[in-house]
């Protein structure tokens, strides 16, 4: 059984609260009963919740329904509940016997006296429950005869004292049905978001994404309209090409159940109710004309509101179900349609207008679809992507000449990828490639096509598309050519193969360049190419500061390989620069509508977040990333963003969290073979061994992780950071001979790239290894040099933990206290818990103790959520509330709540003391010391 009717995919889902209620009430049968009326819309899952709460409770269960065609019989509903416990009749006075059976036509005579039968009902149950608990199931009470339903609702007023627990289902809409009086009711609502998806996923039908969304979306969490709806789609669908009609009415259930009532209406308040449907939500004084251009008027609406199909709410006539929209526009006749489209357009604003106007026609209409298209960049201007997307598909149907329509079909699945929907954009490609084929506008399709199909979960097939598409197209125009190829290094990097980006950024180079529009995806490249191959020598990625900043003039489609390039700045060690990119492309994603990209950035600002030591505002960040990459179901936004909250839990000694994260990031990337999912997850498991202090099971983990980055061509890079780790794991197990294999290779790759990290690393791992004083002393005097010229907080405290080990074993423990103060201090503040405890220990051993203190920089951080504080950094950077709430697509009311509990758990009281207090997170990492490192100066030159 499922969340919304009687068994047909197998599964319960959601309901924990109702279930916990009535579970309660059902376990306790055997000392008390009662009633309770479950009410709710056809098909919200009465019948499957009250079957779930009898299969639990393990009583004796007696079921009864109340059906439509019966109504008319008076006691048939009780004859259906006491035939089965007529032993039972024995127990009676002989009065009360004699009027139920009568009643039940099982004597001669007329019916007896009504208070008799109820007493009758009432010592049946009491008899059968004093035998064993029973549980009596009446659904569908709103269709049991009136007769029954009185004795019914007699009996469930007196039950207090017996065994007998008695649950109703009770329709409420469509229709006017009262609930019993006196008899507690609980009120069943749709599913979540969240639940409704995983029903539709229990299905089991093989739906793309956005197939799932609009099922979704158009079901209003009606369990059975989603069963229905799902079961009505072929295996595969991905809704794509259905963007403005969905999916049309629900299933033939709903349909029916509300038909029936629509149809009863009275063909003005049929009118009315579909002007309401087709309609922008608008008060009183906008319906008003529209429906006095109908010839009606608000009094046609009467009969719908008296029996609950409308309820006006602030001012506006609304449709009290969304499903109900739908058996409207199926009741309602095409000329009367047309009718009301029209009557709406004479009295709509100019958006609206548009789609009204294209609704009245019923073929290609060039004149209407151009007035589309100026609505569609409208909505684009103001980064309303999805509904800009909506809009050039309906321009696209109305279109006649093929090759605009083909191109209006482009323009819909551009804007359907800014607004994170990649199945729609896919299907938009498809269609657009099967009216046009020339080589120059496939070119431009596969583009978007690319990035859609590598977020879609296929990065290997995009590169694929591209790379053929830039060589058809190379002869013709070698730009476009660039900025294909240009554009491949995007999926190779969601593929996690180091060669496959080098080649696509070799491929990218040797095309001619001189595109200044492709500039901003070419210099992502070429810095995608640097950063996988740890920073080799070649031409530096330039792009202006404009462009790199993401101000007001840079266009959502740059958004993306801007993310990469600061991103590759971050892996490339310029993490000043990264933190400027990041936070004003945070900003510019949200404020042109993108919010998967302001996903993509946040993801990527937390990545860096653990190389600058901001692990608060990374963890916030990861956090927000997650919510978007699940809500817009794409798999690497949400597995990136776990892999850093994996890392920072692994750093912070959060054994658990860590391997939930890296678990969940596997799920989520693992079917689609997102690349670094296995090599993230075995170097963030080796350092969380590490640091628990168990070197054994590190060295398993990285040494894992080492065969993945082999293979990946990522070893040499700072891509996935664990070729240091691995060395000091082994150097922890005695496997000296290893660690100076593996540590060669890293100081090889540090010599060759330049790197800052990889060379610190290498120098901590040659001071471990050292046996003598001088040099371990020059070993760590070195990467103490280089960690001044690119502070990595946690990096540093480690090198200093290390440096301390040694010193103490070395007999100089004078030497070692103040290097292991100075690491226990930045390990506290980071909240590094396992590390900060080694170093208790090690001081410990010099003989000095101390009791671990906080670091009073960051008072109060740690106290707030991820939520909290990604609200407090937005409200901190000067967004009111309902700011707030549109750019972290959250209700204004969640941001207002968070908002109090954030000052009053940092002790704040207004908007400035909040920005003062966060301050700290929005600096810019310490600047490096003057002088090129190699890896610039290559890049340089």
């Amino acid at each position: 059984m499922h969340g919304g009717g009687p068994g047909a995919c197998g599964c319960f889902v959601g309901r924990e609260r109702e279930v916990h209620l009535l579970g309660a009430l059902a376990r306790r049968i055997g000392t008390r009963g009662g009633a309770v009326v479950v009410r709710g819309e056809a098909g919200v899952g009465k019948t499957a919740l009250l079957e779930r709460v009898a299969a639990e409770s393990g009583a004796r269960t007696e079921r009864i329904r109340g059906f439509q065609a019966e109504e008319v019989l008076p006691y048939v509903a009780v004859t259906d509940l006491l035939l089965p416990l007529r032993a039972h009749f024995a127990e009676l006075p002989g009065v009360q016997r004699d009027a139920v059976e009568a009643s039940m036509a099982l004597r001669t005579g007329g019916p007896g006296n009504p208070l008799a039968v109820c007493a009758a009902t009432l010592g049946v149950l009491a008899a059968a429950g004093r035998r064993a608990p029973l549980l009596v199931l009446v659904d569908d009470l709103q269709w049991v005869d009136p007769a029954s339903s009185r004795v019914l609702q007699f009996v469930a007023r007196r039950l207090a004292t017996e065994r007998v627990l008695l649950l109703f289902g009770l329709r409420d809409r469509p229709g006017p049905v009262d609930a019993p009086v006196g008899i507690p009711t609980v009120d069943l609502g749709g599913l979540s978001e969240a639940e409704s998806r995983t029903l539709v996923a229990a299905q089991d039908a093989a739906l793309g994404r956005q197939a799932v969304e609009e099922i979704v979306e158009r079901s209003s969490g009606n369990p059975l309209a989603l069963l229905e709806t799902t079961s009505a789609l072929p295996s595969g669908a991905s809704c794509g090409a259905e963007l403005d009609t969905g999916f049309g009415s629900p299933g033939p259930t709903l349909r029916t159940v509300w038909g029936c009532v629509v149809d009863a209406l009275p063909q003005p308040t049929r009118t009315a109710l579909f002007a309401i449907a087709a309609g922008r939500p608008a008060g009183v004084r906008a319906v008003e004309p529209v429906l006095a251009a109908l010839g009606g008027s608000l009094d046609d609406l009467v009969p719908a509101e008296r029996i609950g199909l409308v309820a006006v709410r602030d001012g506006t006539p609304r449709l009290r179900s969304a499903l109900l929209r739908w058996v409207v526009e199926d009741r309602t006749p095409l000329a009367t349609r047309l009718l009301v489209h029209r009557a709406l357009a004479e009295h709509a604003e100019a958006e609206q207008r548009v789609w009204h106007v294209a609704a009245c026609a019923v073929g290609p209409d060039e004149p209407a679809a151009r007035d589309l298209v100026e609505a569609a960049e409208a909505a684009r201007g103001r980064g309303a992507h999805r509904t800009a997307a909506r809009i050039w598909r309906r321009a696209a149907e109305l279109t006649p000449d093929r090759r605009s329509r083909a191109e209006r079909l482009l323009a819909a699945a551009t804007d359907a990828y800014l607004a994170g929907r990649m199945d729609a954009a896919c299907g938009a490609c498809d269609e657009a490639l099967s009216l046009r084929s020339e080589p120059l506008f496939a070119a431009d399709v596969a583009l978007v096509q690319g990035r859609a199909v590598a977020w879609a979960g296929h990065p290997q097939r995009a590169l694929d598309g591209l790379v053929r598409a830039g060589d058809a197209v190379l002869a013709h125009d070698p730009r476009r050519a660039r900025r294909l190829h240009a554009e491949s290094v995007l999926p190779a990097v969601l593929a996690g193969r180091g060669d496959l980006v080098r080649q696509a950024a070799a491929r990218c180079a040797r095309v001619a360049a001189g595109d200044s529009e492709g500039a901003v995806v070419g210099a992502a490249a070429a810095a995608a190419g640097h950063a996988f191959a740890g920073g080799s020598p070649g031409p530096r990625p330039v792009v202006s500061d404009d462009r790199a900043g993401a101000d007001s003039r840079c266009r959502a489609w740059d958004l993306e390989p801007l993310v990469l390039l600061a991103q590759c700045r971050t892996w490339l060690e310029d993490h000043g620069t990264a933190a400027a990119a990041l936070d004003a492309l945070v900003e510019q994603a949200r404020r042109q509508g993108s919010a998967w990209l302001a996903g993509l950035a946040l993801a990527a600002r937390a990545e860096l977040g653990w190389w600058t030591g901001h692990w608060a505002a990374a963890t916030a960040d990861a956090a927000a990333a997650v919510r978007c990459g699940e809500e817009l179901r794409l798999p690497a936004v949400t597995a990136a963003a776990l892999s850093s909250l994996a890392r920072l839990d692994a750093s912070r000694g959060d054994a658990a969290g860590c391997r939930a994260a890296l678990d969940r990031a596997l799920r989520e990337s693992g079917a689609y073979g997102l690349g670094r999912a296995d090599l993230e997850r075995a170097a963030v498991l080796g350092l969380s061994s590490l640091g628990a202090g168990d070197p054994a099971e590190a060295v398993e983990h990285l040494e894992q992780a080492w065969r993945a980055a082999q293979a990946a061509g990522l070893a040499a890079t700072t891509v996935v950071p664990f070729v240091g780790d691995l060395v000091e794991a082994h150097v922890r197990c005695g496997s000296t001979s290893r660690a100076e294999e593996v540590l060669a290779a890293l100081e090889q790759a540090a010599a060759t790239t330049g790197l800052v990290f990889p060379a610190a690393a290498a120098a901590r791992c040659r001071g471990l290894l050292a046996d003598h004083l001088e040099p371990a002393e020059r070993a760590f005097a070195e990467a103490a040099r280089l960690h001044a010229r690119r502070p990595v907080p946690f990096e540093r405290a480690r090198t200093l933990l290390c440096s301390g080990e040694v010193l103490r074993r070395l007999r100089r423990p004078a030497a070692a206290r103040p290097v292991l103060r100075e690491a226990l201090s930045v390990f506290e503040g980071l909240g590094a818990r396992p590390w900060a405890a080694r170093a208790e220990t090690e001081l410990a051993a010099t003989g000095v103790h101390r009791t671990p203190r906080c670091d009073p920089a960051a008072p109060g951080l740690a106290v707030l959520t991820p939520q909290e504080l990604q609200i407090a950094r937005v409200v901190a950077d000067g967004l009111n509330n309902a700011e707030a709430a549109a750019v972290l697509y959250l209700s204004r009311k969640t941001v207002e709540a968070h908002l109090t509990r954030v000052y009053r758990k940092l002790g704040l009281r207004s908007r400035s003391d909040l920005a003062r207090f966060l301050a700290p997170l929005h600096a810019a990492p310490s600047a490096p010391a003057p002088g090129p490192s190699s890896v610039e100066a290559r890049l340089s030159g």
